[in-house]
């Protein structure tokens, strides 16, 4: 059973590189929770992720590059937003609506975040 499990992953791993390399035209760092890099549009991006949420981080919106996450991560984005540089998408599968409650208490109080709206609910 470990084996068919390891071997479905090594596979999904393999399609994934395959995407990758259409997509992204350097990647500058990556670990375990974090890839960052450009995509051959010269989009430079900044991806964080755990087991229930993905955060991009991009110098422009790219919706090739948020719809190849949406593929890899099997589910829609739930919000965008910006800052001063920067636009954003978040993937969240645990609990979306505390996660953008906490960017709507961000966006009013802090001013770190602007246009934050819901998307693809």
């Amino acid at each position: 059973m470990k084996d068919r499990n390891f071997n479905r992953i090594t596979e999904i791993a393999q399609d994934v590189l395959s995407e990758i390399g259409k997509i992204f035209l350097r990647v500058s760092f990556l670990t375990l929770n974090r890839c960052v890099g450009n995509t051959r549009g010269g989009t430079e991006f900044d991806i964080k992720w755990s087991s229930h949420f993905l955060i991009l981080q991009m110098s422009s919106k790219d919706p090739t590059l948020v719809g190849f996450l949406e593929k890899v991560v099997g589910y829609k984005p739930f919000c965008q937003y910006f800052d001063r540089v920067n636009s954003f998408v978040e993937w969240d599968k645990k609990d979306s609506n505390k996660r953008f409650a906490e960017l709507e208490i961000e966006e009013m109080i802090k001013g770190t975040i602007k246009g934050l709206k819901k998307i693809n609910l």
